[in-house]
């Protein structure tokens, strides 16, 4: 009720400063059209982070909502309280990469996790990679990170200002350093390395003419490239797209045998379609690769897990709402012929 009283005190002050909520311009001149149905989108114009405009609109919410939270009485004893309560030494548990173990480790307070390294656990160990140097105010986070089967090199994700968009770079890490490239237009991504340790899958939405602005695009006609390590982005190979198909997001795994390319597409946020590549085809050249359907309607979730030559361990929920793991054989794979290893969950 403490807080109530202060939240009530706080809007008659700012009803008292008499600040107004900013006007919103609606512009009806974008248009969707879907399933035969007109949509005007009247605020799409605020989707565009980059123009003066919608910085110009946040800039004035910023006034309202700031002036809100900082007039209340009870702002400065939570955040006193939240404050104790986070701060201490969190610590992730170790996984070993090649040669050397890594886990992360948060002093307390800081922004983003420390990634450390050490070759032995009882090691003192080194900082590795400290997300918290690439920017003041710690907006820019390490979003996801890879490592080549030998664990020499490791393949991360950049995220700015909690942004889905990623730069990938990558890191030798018997020295430390990064690698030159650095790829760009990198969303809804795997990073995923062929066994040979010389480069890996990912994807990549082109720039295309719907793009709006420097940050918003259109989540449409993502493609997946493969990349070899010290090349630049645009000598990348391009691995399959459905231009035909352009909602779909192309996930790419390499089996842990290293011969299957396995592709799980998906277009919503469920059910996903089952495709994969033979790399053991490619003669090293990854170049023309037949993508071969295995599951080609969006029905239920596959997610694989491991595989036994060309038998794949799936997780399913395929007349199993709770979900089941089975095999199929990619020799012969026709639903009469999969096998359920852990049944249906009651």
């Amino acid at each position: 009720m403490v807080f109530l009283g202060s939240v009530v005190k706080s809007f008659h002050k700012i009803s008292e400063m008499k600040l107004k909520y900013p006007i919103t311009r609606r512009d009806n001149s974008y248009v969707d059209y879907f399933h035969g149905v007109t949509v005007e989108d009247a605020y799409r114009w605020l989707e565009d982070p980059s123009s003066s405009e919608t910085k110009n609109f946040i800039d004035e919410q910023n006034i309202i909502s700031k002036t809100f939270i900082e007039e209340g009485e009870d702002r400065s004893r939570i955040e006193k309280k939240l404050t104790k309560l986070w701060n201490y030494t969190k610590y992730s548990c170790p996984t070993k990469h090649g040669a050397y173990y890594y886990f992360y480790m948060n002093s307390g307070l800081q922004n983003q996790n420390v990634l450390y390294q050490q070759k032995r656990l009882e090691d003192q160990p080194i900082v590795f990679l400290d997300p918290n140097t690439w920017s003041e105010d710690g907006t820019i986070a390490l979003s996801q990170k890879s490592f080549s089967e030998d664990g020499n090199y490791m393949a991360y994700g950049i995220s700015e200002n909690g942004s889905d968009w990623l730069k990938i770079k990558i890191r030798d890490v018997n020295s430390g350093l990064d690698f030159e490239e650095s790829l760009e237009k990198v969303k809804f991504s795997a990073i995923s390395w062929t066994i040979d340790n010389k480069g890996f899958f990912y994807s990549q939405y082109v720039e295309n003419e719907n793009s709006i602005g420097a940050e918003f695009k259109r989540n449409e006609n993502q493609k997946l490239y493969y990349h070899n390590i010290g090349k630049n982005q645009s000598e990348d190979i391009l691995v399959a797209e459905f231009p035909e198909e352009p909602s779909w997001r192309i996930q790419a795994l390499v089996s842990d045998c290293g011969r299957y390319l396995i592709m799980p597409i998906v277009k919503g946020c469920r059910d996903n379609l089952l495709y994969y590549i033979d790399l053991s085809e490619t003669k090293n050249v990854i170049s023309s690769l037949k993508v071969i359907k295995v599951i080609d309607v969006f029905e239920n979730d596959y997610e694989y897990i491991t595989n036994v030559g060309s038998k794949m361990y799936l997780r399913t929920n395929k007349s199993a709402p709770n979900y089941r793991i089975i095999v199929i054989d990619l020799e012969n794979p026709l639903e009469e012929y999969w096998q359920a290893i852990i049944p249906v969950s009651l």
